[in-house]
């Protein structure tokens, strides 16, 4: 995209105002003068690459990898990752890892993969051993794999699961056939996952039930742990929680991670049913000695009022705003729930994103995936802020928080298929999924990742 005069003139002023200054790399809307259409100018991120800025490279690269203000190439988006990557930015060393992989705009290629992760490893991303890990001997598993091992073909199947691409979804799904054939209970699970989440194959939960209870019959406890996921929401199978159970406890008796994290999680959740109340006596003493803790205590017994409390709901937001505005970030988030939820005061969606942003300043995963969803939120018919809400999601999302992650990829995904003009951002939640279905059964990706 050729630069235009405005923009030019503006560099000029900037450079000419600020000799001293490097290109950043910024995202800016523009309006085509023609239709009125929001699109991406990317005159910054170019000048930034120009000029050498990985950053800007790498946004560059993701504009090309969504077709946001660019035709979409895979290829331009490989080649802008890796000159990002060889000037050791670390987000674009697992993404190139993640491009290697994945086959996107490069050949499918498991060496590089395990380069890239290991230099953005030593650049201090958390997630790339990971990813190292679960390829390990990967090239050796592809070539007994090849040579029709079973047990090889099993273990591909889930490397390649690793890396999302319906390409690698499909090859996965052929792999885990043959080894299911084969009787190898990995290569059933494989494909019980891909039938219920439509990896590589259309979506069927009741093939992915049938899978799943094959390698459950025969003692996988993965499989026992998913089949007992289905029993209990009804899925591919009519619900029933009893058999539910017993499958989930037959998976825990053979230390299943996910089954006895569930157990637990249930276990937990009975715990803090039959909770009483926190000592009301003992809130009032910490109110009167000024504990935070005490203070908060109370500030929530006034917001559900508490037969006991002496003060109004608008008293207790009081409470929380006064501690919030001295540094309290747990405060300044229950400030940010008030606004959201309209508790004692009309419900404001931008006064709730101005307390979590106090609240999300620490780094806290929690409070910033709560920013992120009120950045999503309508304010006057229109989301508050989608790139913020994708900047917080992100940084939730690289500290392990689990949800964060869903919401990174269906606000991106979602954002790119508006780029594309396949969603308008109006439309109701059926007509949303069948536009999503369309465009995935058509080949885009950003609408496959969805699905997957």
């Amino acid at each position: 995209m050729a630069a235009n005069t405005d923009n030019t003139r503006e560099i000029e002023d900037f450079l000419k105002d600020h000799p001293d200054a490097q290109i950043s790399s910024v995202r800016r809307i523009v309006s085509d003068p023609e239709t009125g259409e929001e699109k991406r100018d990317l005159f910054w991120e170019r000048m930034g690459v120009d000029s050498g800025d990985p950053e800007a490279m790498l946004q560059l690269a993701i504009a090309y990898l969504n077709g946001d203000g660019v035709e979409q190439s895979n290829e331009k988006a490989a080649q802008l990752m890796t000159m990002a990557a060889e000037l050791d930015n670390s987000d674009a060393q697992y993404s190139l890892g993640m491009f290697y992989g994945q086959g996107c705009g490069v050949a499918r290629d498991f060496q590089q993969v395990r380069y890239w992760m290991n230099r953005a490893e030593e650049n201090g991303d958390p997630d790339a051993a990971g990813i190292v890990e679960k390829i390990e001997n990967a090239e050796a598993i592809q070539a007994a794999a090849e040579t029709g091992d079973p047990d090889a073909q099993a273990k591909f199947a889930r490397i390649l699961m690793n890396f999302h691409s319906e390409q690698n979804f499909r090859d996965a799904v052929a792999y885990a056939k043959k080894a299911a054939k084969a009787g190898i209970l990995d290569g059933m699970y494989i494909l019980g996952l891909a039938y219920q989440h439509g990896r590589g194959v259309r979506k069927n939960c009741a093939t992915a039930f049938r899978w799943y209870e094959k390698a459950a019959l025969a003692g996988y406890a993965p499989a026992q742990t998913n089949l007992a996921c289905m029993y209990g929401r009804g899925e591919g199978v009519e619900q029933d929680q009893e058999t539910a159970m017993q499958w989930l406890h037959k998976a825990a008796a053979q230390q299943d991670p996910d089954a006895l994290r569930i157990l637990g999680s249930m276990e937990d959740e009975d715990e803090d049913e039959d909770e009483e109340d926190d000592d009301p006596e003992a809130i009032l003493e910490g109110v009167e000695a000024g504990d935070p803790q005490a203070i908060k205590s109370y500030a929530i017994a006034c917001l559900q009022e508490k037969d006991w409390v002496e003060h109004t709901p608008e008293h207790g937001l009081e409470l929380l705003e006064t501690l919030g505005k001295g540094g309290d970030e747990e405060a300044c988030a229950l400030v940010g729930m008030v606004y959201e939820n309209g508790i004692c005061v009309d419900r404001n969606i931008v006064e709730s994103a101005k307390w979590y942003e106090l609240a999300a300043a620490g780094g806290e995963p929690e409070f910033e995936l709560a920013l992120a969803k009120v950045y999503l939120l309508e304010q006057d018919g229109k989301e508050l802020d989608v790139e913020k809400c994708l900047h917080y999601a992100k940084s939730a999302m690289d500290k392990g928080h689990p949800e964060a992650a869903s919401l990174y990829s269906f606000v991106s995904c979602t954002q790119a298929l508006r780029k594309k003009g396949i969603l308008t951002g109006k439309e109701a939640p059926d007509e949303l999924l069948a536009k999503i279905r369309e465009a995935a059964e058509n080949g885009d990706e950003d609408a496959l990742r969805l699905f997957n």
